[in-house]
C-alpha cells in the first residue's frame, strides 16, 4: 500500500516507516471491532520495533500521521478512547483525529475535528473513506481532511 499512494500524497519521513509486527496482536485484541484487514496489512508496514507511524502530506500542505500499532495503542489508552465503536488511526499533529468507526453500516474512517469532544451528543463526525485503500491509494476523502484544516 505504501508503494501506492494516490499522487496527491507524499511521504514526509521515510525514516519513519519501519516493518514489522510489534503489537499488532494488541491492537486486533483491544479493538472492539475486527479491523478491516487493509488496515491491518498496512500495520505491518509500519510498525516495526520504535516505530511511531507513517508521516505524510497531502498536496504538499495537509499534515497526516498514521500511527504505528504500538502508538495507536498509546493513543487509545491516552485518550481513554476504549469504547466499543471507534479505533483512532492517526492525526493531523495537531488535535484532530483520523478513527475507524463502526456503525450499523459497517466500518469506515472518519475525521474528528476535535478530538476531546468525541462521543459528545451532538459532536458529528466526519466521513473520510469506507477503507484505508480508498483514502490512501484512491484518493477518497483528501478534499474533506483538507476542507477541515
Amino acid at each position: 500500500m505504501i508503494n501506492r499512494l494516490n499522487e496527491r500524497f507524499s511521504i514526509v519521513e521515510k525514516e519513519s516507516i519501519k516493518s514489522g509486527k510489534v503489537g499488532i496482536s494488541e491492537v486486533c485484541a483491544k479493538s472492539p471491532f475486527k479491523l478491516p484487514d487493509d488496515y491491518i496489512s498496512f500495520l505491518e508496514c509500519i510498525s516495526g520495533e520504535n516505530g511511531s507511524g507513517f508521516y505524510l502530506e497531502a498536496d504538499g500542505w495537509c499534515p497526516l500521521v498514521l500511527y504505528s500499532a504500538e502508538e495507536a495503542l498509546s493513543k487509545m489508552q491516552d485518550y481513554d478512547l476504549y469504547a466499543d465503536d471507534v479505533w483512532i488511526i492517526g492525526d493531523d499533529m495537531g488535535d484532530a483525529a483520523y478513527l475507524y468507526k463502526k456503525d450499523e453500516r459497517g466500518t469506515a474512517i472518519y475525521y474528528e475535528d476535535d478530538l476531546g469532544a468525541l462521543g459528545a451528543p451532538d459532536n458529528e463526525l466526519k466521513k473520510v473513506a469506507d477503507t484505508l485503500t480508498d483514502f490512501l491509494i484512491n484518493g477518497i476523502g483528501i478534499d474533506v481532511m483538507e476542507g477541515n484544516l
